[in-house]
């Protein structure tokens, strides 16, 4: 899935009545958020500058979510295997804990927790290609 996919998907979000939409393409997922602290989009009527800078805000509230969320993501292109115990969703996480492993040139390198927390989600499933910066846990604060 490329940038221009997206952009048009934030874009789709932005201007529709949800607040999440998640979609899997090619073994990869990405989950787009409205924040619900900027303001909506615009009626059409009001003018074209407008309604771009609605689009740009909503785009970048998108963004900062993402960014603001709390997750392990994956530090290397590999295979994301999973830890000697697995970490499932409601296990609370210790910081600097193993969560699971990546299999990168024959190699098993850990993934550690970078903050405590407890896992909401786990994206990424044994045996599943990964890639640097891609989220394998989302994670709620405390724990």
């Amino acid at each position: 899935m490329g940038m221009d996919e997206i952009e048009q998907l934030v874009r789709l979000v932005a201007g529709a009545r949800v607040s999440e939409l998640t979609v899997q393409k090619e073994g990869r997922r990405i989950t787009i958020r409205k924040n619900a602290a900027l303001p909506q989009q615009r009626p059409r009527n009001e003018t074209e500058t407008t309604s771009v800078q609605t689009q740009a805000q909503t785009a970048a509230g998108a963004e900062a979510a993402a960014e603001a969320a709390l997750e392990i993501t994956a530090p290397m292109v590999g295979i994301f295997r999973q830890a000697r115990t697995p970490v499932r969703a409601g296990d609370a996480i210790c910081e600097g804990q193993v969560v699971g492993m990546i299999e990168s040139m024959k190699l098993m390198n850990d993934v550690r927790a970078e903050q405590s927390g407890v896992v909401e989600e786990v994206l990424a499933e044994d045996g599943m290609p990964v890639e640097y910066g891609q989220p394998l846990f989302r994670l709620a604060p405390g724990g």
